[in-house]
C-alpha cells in the first residue's frame, strides 16, 4: 500500500513537472506571438492614425 501511494505520488509529481514545462513553453510561444502581433498592430495603427490625422487637418482648416 505504501509503495502504491509512493508510486502514485511520484507519478503525479512527474506529471506536474511535465505539465509545468509544457505550460512554460506554451506561455513563451504565446507571449512571443502576442508581442509580435502587438508590435505589428501598433505600427499599422500609428501609421493609419497619423495618415487620418494628416488628412483631417486640411479639412478642418
Amino acid at each position: 500500500m505504501l509503495l502504491a501511494s509512493d508510486k502514485e505520488g511520484s507519478n503525479t509529481a512527474e506529471n506536474n513537472a511535465a505539465l509545468t514545462a509544457f505550460n512554460g513553453k506554451l506561455l513563451g510561444v504565446v507571449s512571443v506571438t502576442l508581442d509580435a502581433l502587438y508590435i505589428l498592430y501598433f505600427l499599422l495603427f500609428s501609421k493609419i492614425w497619423t495618415t487620418k490625422k494628416a488628412r483631417a487637418i486640411p479639412k478642418i482648416n
